[in-house]
């Protein structure tokens, strides 16, 4: 039931901005490095500072930087 709630937050979330789902999924799970202009987009979709946006998380900065 999570599964199919992630993938309807997706599909809402690249209808109300213009990306496209496949684009949001692979953000999401860190296939891909989301441009500055997309990271920005998200901050004013979701109404968090830019700052939340690009904060690391602890426990995977080591995984990020390929340590």
């Amino acid at each position: 039931m999570l599964a199919l709630y992630v993938v309807t937050a997706q599909k809402q979330l690249a209808m109300d901005t213009g990306y496209d789902p496949r684009t949001i999924r692979r953000v999401e799970l860190g296939e891909c490095c989301p441009s500055a202009e997309f990271m920005f987009e998200m901050s004013d979709y979701f109404g968090v500072p830019i700052e939340e946006i690009f904060a690391l998380d602890k426990s995977t900065e080591s995984v990020q930087r390929g340590k």
